[in-house]
């Protein structure tokens, strides 16, 4: 895990949520050479969770969580969309949607990702303590072709479960006692 965080993350609400209807975590849509849009998007994951947070101030819903990491800035280098499910003693905290910014690709956004499950997991840890869980779910869908998602994942000790989706998502996921984390 990131012992030192590159950014300063801050919970948004939905109307502050409209800050991220420009953020970008993936290429632009690839074109032909007269400029017409490709079918497909080579990391079709990238795109939709670019979409996914672009739109979400319009769907944001009482009770989830909505993270960004700022860098020195400002600018927003990442954000992670968390939602809850109570089940009795245990809580359910699926990750939506992580992206990191275009900005932050190469160099840093191995780190950047690690922060991003690092504080996911500590937000849906107070959440599963203030809730009285014993037991707190963390999960979240991988495209099959995300390979640093699933290292990502793997670091956080999340593994995956069961077999891909038709459109090849598949669910990775973690478990423990959040009041002893």
């Amino acid at each position: 895990m990131v012992n030192e965080r590159l950014l300063k993350w801050e919970q948004l609400d939905k109307h502050q949520a409209t800050e991220l209807q420009a953020f970008t975590c993936t290429d632009e849509w690839p074109r032909t050479a007269k400029g017409r849009r490709l079918p497909k998007h080579p990391r079709e994951w990238e795109w939709a969770a670019q979409r996914h947070f672009r739109t979400l101030a319009q769907r944001l819903q009482a009770g989830e969580t909505l993270l960004v990491g700022r860098d020195d800035e400002n600018a927003v280098g990442a954000a992670v969309h968390l939602s809850y499910e109570q089940h009795g003693v245990l809580l359910v905290a699926t990750f939506e949607a992580g992206a990191v910014s275009t900005h932050f690709r190469n160099m840093r956004d191995r780190y950047v990702g690690d922060e991003i499950m690092a504080v996911g997991r500590a937000e849906a840890g107070i959440k599963a303590v203030d809730s009285g869980a014993s037991t707190l779910v963390l999960q979240g869908c991988i495209h099959e072709q995300n390979r640093a998602s699933m290292r990502m994942a793997a670091r956080a000790d999340w593994e995956p479960e069961g077999l891909p989706t038709p459109n090849g998502y598949q669910l990775w996921a973690t478990a423990f006692d959040p009041i002893r984390e």
